[in-house]
Order: structure tokens, then C-alpha cells, then sequence
């Protein structure tokens, strides 16, 4: 499958806390989850919480660099799978969201945290 991105992305574990939107205002409910990817334009963030396609939400991250990120994301693709541990079965989301309000800054800082970290991984050919 030919895959095209319009950003290159970075796999990173983040921790997150995110609240879903309901109408004009922020759900109560703190989530606190973990990345799988990020780049300029959104993340990948794997919830147990299910969201839905089309779903907002409010994001507040650390990058490693210790730069906080503040975004409103919608979210446009969910693959729902199971995790089973010895001790139960629970169901976990990768939940592609994309940034659609984020300042400049803190864009201009995504990119360049992700651009700096790919930069210095050796390529599959060397």
C-alpha cells in the first residue's frame, strides 16, 4: 500500500490529557493517555476511551523538550483492537487526530522537535 502523508511522522510515546468537546464546551472528564506518533499536524493517540470520527477535543502535552502543547484536534480515523493480559481482555483505540486549531508557535515547535529527532536516525541504507 502506497501511504502518502502530508507530514512526517515521528513514533514517540507522549503522555496527554485530553477532554472530549460537547457542544460549545469541554467535558468534565480528564483523559490521560499516551501517543504512538506525532507530527505538525496531528498525533496518533491510543485511548480506552472510544472516540468517534469527527469527535473534538481539547489536547495539552509535554514534547520531550519540555515544551507545552496546546491544541483543539478532531478526530479522523479510530482502530479499535484488544489488549489481553493475563489478568483481563480490554479494548484500546489508535485514534488518528488532526490539529485544527494550534498556535503557530506551537506548531513551529512540533515541527521542529520531530524534524530534529528524524533527522538524526541513521536511514535504512546506511
Amino acid at each position: 500500500m502506497d501511504e502518502r502523508r502530508r507530514y512526517p511522522r515521528l513514533a514517540i510515546d507522549v503522555d496527554v490529557c485530553w477532554h472530549k468537546i460537547k457542544g460549545q464546551e469541554a467535558d468534565k472528564e480528564t483523559n490521560s493517555d499516551t501517543t504512538k506518533n506525532i507530527s505538525e499536524g496531528g498525533i496518533c493517540l491510543m485511548v480506552y476511551e472510544p472516540l468517534a470520527k469527527g469527535d473534538s477535543i481539547y489536547l495539552k502535552f509535554n514534547l520531550p523538550t519540555g515544551r507545552r502543547i496546546n491544541a483543539k484536534g478532531r478526530v479522523m480515523w479510530v482502530d479499535t483492537f484488544e489488549v489481553v493480559s493475563r489478568k483481563n481482555e480490554v479494548s484500546r483505540c489508535d485514534t488518528g487526530i488532526e490539529f485544527i486549531e494550534i498556535s503557530d508557535e506551537d506548531r513551529l515547535e512540533v515541527q521542529k522537535f520531530v524534524f530534529s529527532i528524524l533527522a538524526n536516525k541513521p536511514s535504512v541504507h546506511e
